[in-house]
């Protein structure tokens, strides 16, 4: 279990809470001495040691956790007419190399 300093949690509490409701568990510390224990209130459902893993590597900074839904509320891009997504961003990709070729 992980600590965590009172002035530490107060700063990134929407950080701790998602890790939280990842799994993860912290003590919490005032001057080094624990005071609480923060802790999902329900287990996780079947992903319990992924979700706990999870929440260990964004801990060790490793990898960020997704906010909200992740892609349940993913959009795909339209272009007008026949162009596809894929040339527009070739297209970009060569406008900003060129632009950055040029301040060199």
């Amino acid at each position: 279990m992980r600590c965590v300093a009172t002035k530490r949690l107060k700063e990134r509490l929407s950080h701790y809470l998602r890790l939280v409701q990842a799994g993860a568990r912290f003590l919490v510390t005032v001057r080094g001495r624990p005071i609480a224990e923060l802790r999902p209130l329900k287990a996780p459902r079947a992903r319990t040691e992924q979700g706990r893993a999870w929440a260990e590597a964004a801990v060790q900074g490793l990898v960020t956790l997704p906010r909200g839904r992740g892609f349940s509320r993913f959009r795909p891009i339209r272009l007008r007419g026949r162009a596809k997504v894929s040339d527009a961003v070739l297209e970009d990709r060569r406008c900003s190399s060129t632009s950055t070729r040029a301040r060199s």
